[in-house]
């Protein structure tokens, strides 16, 4: 499931949702068709799964700032 989670995470943190003139939604529901072709077979409980990974990866990553190391170091 890693590289699912990963998944959600590229398509927050690149700018391919802003090149591709969709909405989040439409966004989302392209990976569920995905993922039900790929994971269909293995029942609807796969495919929730997975498609609730893409969307954790997506929502909930964020940015670490690093900080300053001048002023961390005085």
């Amino acid at each position: 499931m890693q590289g699912i989670v990963l998944l959600g995470i590229f398509l927050k943190a690149t700018p391919f949702l802003e090149r591709s003139d969709i909405s989040e939604d439409d966004l989302m529901d392209g990976v569920e068709k995905s993922l039900r072709k790929y994971f269909g077979k293995r029942g609807e409980q796969v495919v929730q799964d997975n498609l609730n990974a893409v969307k954790r990866g997506f929502n909930e990553v964020f940015e670490v700032k690093q900080e300053n190391t001048e002023e961390v170091a005085a």
